[in-house]
Protein backbone atom coordinates (compact mmCIF):
# COMPACT_ATOMS: atom_id res chain seq x y z
CA UNK A 1 0.00 0.00 0.00
CA UNK A 2 2.82 2.39 0.86
CA UNK A 3 4.35 2.24 -2.60
CA UNK A 4 1.36 1.88 -4.94
CA UNK A 5 -1.24 3.90 -3.06
CA UNK A 6 0.91 6.81 -1.95
CA UNK A 7 4.07 7.02 -4.03
CA UNK A 8 2.57 6.13 -7.41
CA UNK A 9 -0.90 7.67 -7.01
CA UNK A 10 -1.46 9.93 -4.05
CA UNK A 11 1.75 11.85 -3.51
CA UNK A 12 1.28 13.96 -6.63
CA UNK A 13 -2.36 14.63 -5.68
CA UNK A 14 -1.20 15.92 -2.30
CA UNK A 15 1.55 18.05 -3.85
CA UNK A 16 -0.02 19.17 -7.15
CA UNK A 17 -3.68 18.12 -7.17
CA UNK A 18 -3.12 15.71 -10.05
CA UNK A 19 -1.87 12.21 -10.78
CA UNK A 20 -1.08 9.96 -13.72
CA UNK A 21 -2.52 6.47 -13.94
CA UNK A 22 -0.99 3.96 -16.32
CA UNK A 23 -3.86 2.34 -18.23
CA UNK A 24 -7.57 2.93 -17.65
CA UNK A 25 -7.26 2.49 -13.88
CA UNK A 26 -10.60 0.69 -13.52
CA UNK A 27 -9.36 -2.78 -12.63
CA UNK A 28 -9.69 -3.46 -8.87
CA UNK A 29 -6.53 -4.32 -6.97
CA UNK A 30 -6.00 -5.53 -3.42
CA UNK A 31 -3.80 -3.20 -1.40
CA UNK A 32 -2.33 -4.24 1.96
CA UNK A 33 -0.33 -2.11 4.38
CA UNK A 34 3.19 -3.16 5.32
CA UNK A 35 2.29 -2.80 9.02
CA UNK A 36 -0.51 -5.34 8.53
CA UNK A 37 1.90 -7.83 6.94
CA UNK A 38 4.38 -7.33 9.78
CA UNK A 39 1.64 -8.04 12.34
CA UNK A 40 0.76 -11.33 10.64
CA UNK A 41 4.41 -12.33 10.25
CA UNK A 42 4.98 -11.64 13.96
CA UNK A 43 2.13 -14.01 14.80
CA UNK A 44 3.27 -16.61 12.29
CA UNK A 45 6.82 -16.87 13.61
CA UNK A 46 5.79 -16.99 17.27
CA UNK A 47 2.77 -19.33 17.01
CA UNK A 48 3.52 -23.02 16.37
CA UNK A 49 0.07 -23.43 14.75
CA UNK A 50 1.37 -21.54 11.72
CA UNK A 51 4.52 -23.62 11.19
CA UNK A 52 4.68 -25.29 7.78
CA UNK A 53 1.46 -23.54 6.74
CA UNK A 54 0.72 -21.41 3.71
CA UNK A 55 -0.87 -18.22 4.97
CA UNK A 56 -2.92 -16.08 2.61
CA UNK A 57 -3.28 -12.48 3.65
CA UNK A 58 -5.08 -9.72 1.84
CA UNK A 59 -6.02 -6.14 2.39
CA UNK A 60 -9.59 -5.46 3.56
CA UNK A 61 -10.84 -4.16 0.19
CA UNK A 62 -10.31 -4.28 -3.56
CA UNK A 63 -10.18 -0.81 -5.13
CA UNK A 64 -9.28 0.50 -8.56
CA UNK A 65 -6.53 3.06 -9.02
CA UNK A 66 -9.21 5.58 -10.05
CA UNK A 67 -11.03 4.91 -6.74
CA UNK A 68 -7.79 5.43 -4.80
CA UNK A 69 -7.23 8.77 -6.55
CA UNK A 70 -10.81 9.79 -5.73
CA UNK A 71 -10.25 8.86 -2.06
CA UNK A 72 -7.27 11.21 -1.94
CA UNK A 73 -9.50 13.90 -3.41
CA UNK A 74 -12.23 13.24 -0.86
CA UNK A 75 -9.80 13.37 2.06
CA UNK A 76 -8.06 16.52 0.78
CA UNK A 77 -11.37 18.05 -0.33
CA UNK A 78 -10.11 18.57 -3.89
CA UNK A 79 -11.11 17.20 -7.27
CA UNK A 80 -7.94 15.48 -8.46
CA UNK A 81 -6.99 15.84 -12.11
CA UNK A 82 -6.36 12.32 -13.36
CA UNK A 83 -4.39 11.71 -16.54
CA UNK A 84 -4.36 8.22 -18.05
CA UNK A 85 -1.55 6.82 -20.18
CA UNK A 86 -3.12 4.41 -22.70
CA UNK A 87 -1.86 0.82 -22.90
CA UNK A 88 -0.41 1.20 -26.45
CA UNK A 89 1.60 4.20 -25.26
CA UNK A 90 2.83 2.22 -22.24
CA UNK A 91 4.02 -0.61 -24.49
CA UNK A 92 5.89 1.81 -26.73
CA UNK A 93 7.35 3.90 -23.90
CA UNK A 94 8.42 0.89 -21.82
CA UNK A 95 10.42 -0.47 -24.78
CA UNK A 96 12.15 2.89 -25.29
CA UNK A 97 12.78 3.64 -21.60
CA UNK A 98 13.83 0.14 -20.50
CA UNK A 99 17.47 0.31 -21.75
CA UNK A 100 18.00 3.59 -19.87
CA UNK A 101 15.84 3.02 -16.80
CA UNK A 102 14.83 -0.64 -16.36
CA UNK A 103 12.87 0.11 -13.18
CA UNK A 104 10.49 2.52 -14.92
CA UNK A 105 10.16 0.08 -17.83
CA UNK A 106 9.15 -2.68 -15.39
CA UNK A 107 6.59 -0.43 -13.68
CA UNK A 108 5.05 0.33 -17.07
CA UNK A 109 4.89 -3.35 -18.05
CA UNK A 110 3.47 -4.28 -14.65
CA UNK A 111 0.84 -1.56 -15.09
CA UNK A 112 -0.20 -3.13 -18.40
CA UNK A 113 -0.56 -6.49 -16.66
CA UNK A 114 -2.49 -4.96 -13.74
CA UNK A 115 -4.83 -3.09 -16.05
CA UNK A 116 -5.77 -6.29 -17.88
CA UNK A 117 -5.70 -9.00 -15.20
CA UNK A 118 -7.50 -9.74 -11.97
CA UNK A 119 -5.47 -8.29 -9.11
CA UNK A 120 -8.11 -8.79 -6.44
CA UNK A 121 -7.90 -11.08 -3.46
CA UNK A 122 -10.53 -12.67 -1.28
CA UNK A 123 -11.05 -10.14 1.49
CA UNK A 124 -11.91 -13.01 3.82
CA UNK A 125 -8.14 -13.59 3.81
CA UNK A 126 -7.69 -10.20 5.47
CA UNK A 127 -5.71 -10.01 8.68
CA UNK A 128 -9.04 -10.06 10.54
CA UNK A 129 -8.76 -13.85 10.33
CA UNK A 130 -5.91 -13.50 12.87
CA UNK A 131 -7.93 -11.24 15.17
CA UNK A 132 -6.15 -8.13 13.88
CA UNK A 133 -7.65 -4.91 12.57
CA UNK A 134 -6.72 -4.37 8.91
CA UNK A 135 -5.78 -0.95 7.57
CA UNK A 136 -8.23 0.31 4.96
CA UNK A 137 -6.93 2.40 2.08
CA UNK A 138 -8.84 5.41 3.42
CA UNK A 139 -7.35 5.02 6.91
CA UNK A 140 -3.89 4.66 5.39
CA UNK A 141 -4.33 7.83 3.30
CA UNK A 142 -5.65 9.82 6.28
CA UNK A 143 -2.69 8.75 8.39
CA UNK A 144 -0.18 9.31 5.59
CA UNK A 145 -1.31 12.81 4.66
CA UNK A 146 -1.50 13.81 8.32
CA UNK A 147 -5.26 14.13 8.86
CA UNK A 148 -6.24 10.98 10.78
CA UNK A 149 -8.91 12.59 12.96
CA UNK A 150 -10.84 14.58 10.39
CA UNK A 151 -14.11 12.89 9.39
CA UNK A 152 -14.76 12.02 5.72
CA UNK A 153 -16.22 14.86 3.70
CA UNK A 154 -14.96 17.59 6.04
CA UNK A 155 -13.18 20.49 4.34
CA UNK A 156 -9.63 20.80 5.61
CA UNK A 157 -9.78 24.55 5.04
CA UNK A 158 -12.91 24.95 7.16
CA UNK A 159 -12.08 22.40 9.84
CA UNK A 160 -10.53 23.40 13.17
CA UNK A 161 -8.07 20.64 13.89
CA UNK A 162 -6.81 20.03 17.41
CA UNK A 163 -3.31 18.67 17.68
CA UNK A 164 -1.60 18.34 21.04
CA UNK A 165 -3.93 20.89 22.61
CA UNK A 166 -2.99 23.60 20.10
CA UNK A 167 -5.79 24.87 17.89
CA UNK A 168 -4.77 25.09 14.26
CA UNK A 169 -6.84 26.12 11.25
CA UNK A 170 -5.72 24.14 8.22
Amino acid sequence: MEWHVHNLLGKSIVEKGKTTIFGKGNNPTNFIAVDDIVQVLSLAVTNPAFQNQIISIAGPENLSRNEVAQLYGKILNVTPRINHVPIPALKFLSAIINPFHPGIGRIMRLSIYGDRNDATMNINDSIEQFGLQPTTVEAFIRKHVGFPGIPPGTSLLQNSYRNGGIRMNV
